[in-house]
């Protein structure tokens, strides 16, 4: 793990990605879903699993609320990720990588976080650049915690719809121990204008996010 700070890892990064949309960043990151409301909770969950972590990545960051909570604590840093050029951002702009996570790290980035974060980005990750967003997440890190949105139809923004049976199974699949920490809402309980019928989800750090479903996440680096 590198000693660099963020700072220093991102003085003389390059990025590949020029900031505009592609198959898997749209710029929906304008619309604040991780705000100053849900940010504090998260963060409090967070230390709490891992009160040794000191360097976090939020990948799909949006305007930056969640590294803006973060750095009301000393001690720790966070880097956010975010692709499109056109999301503001409300956090110290030293520690935000423009850039797209599907593509090719830098070795630099191998094992230098101590968890990754991830919300309401995974389902607008592209079906053809999916291996490749994960195969990231296992190089920064071994610990992360996400939230997927997984209800309602796949459509131009939401290009990666699938539920908890694909979810669990795939984690598995590649290698990560998962805890899922989100429960069901019966249907009745949901707005069914928004809905489609079936159950929601519950998680009682974010229990706005009816529509997605929170994983802890943890796995064994390869010698």
């Amino acid at each position: 793990m590198s000693n660099l700070s963020i700072e220093e890892l991102l003085e003389n990064y390059q990025p590949k990605h020029t900031g505009c949309n592609t198959l898997s960043i749209d710029g929906t990151g304008r619309q604040t879903s991780v705000d100053t409301i849900v940010s504090p909770g998260i963060k409090s969950y967070i230390l709490e699993q891992w009160p040794q972590a000191r360097k976090f990545i939020d990948v799909g960051s949006g305007q930056g609320y969640l590294q803006k909570e973060f750095e009301k604590t000393e001690g720790i840093t966070m880097m956010s990720v975010e692709g499109s050029k056109d999301v503001p951002f409300v956090a110290n702009p030293k520690h935000r990588l423009q850039e797209d996570f599907c593509t090719d790290l830098p070795e630099i980035f191998t094992d230098y976080f101590d968890v990754l974060t991830s919300f309401e980005c995974i389902e607008h990750i592209h079906p053809t650049e999916q291996d490749k967003f994960w195969s990231n997440v296992k190089k920064v890190t071994n610990k992360a915690l996400v939230g997927i949105h997984v209800k309602n139809q796949t459509d131009h923004d939401h290009c990666f719809i699938k539920g908890e049976e694909y979810w669990s199974s795939y984690f598995s699949q590649i290698g990560m121990t998962w805890t899922l920490l989100s429960t069901e809402l019966p249907p009745e309980t949901l707005n069914t204008g928004v809905f489609d019928g079936t159950n929601g989800y519950h998680w009682e750090v974010y229990p706005q996010a009816t529509c997605s479903l929170f994983y802890k996440l943890e796995w064994t680096k390869d010698e």
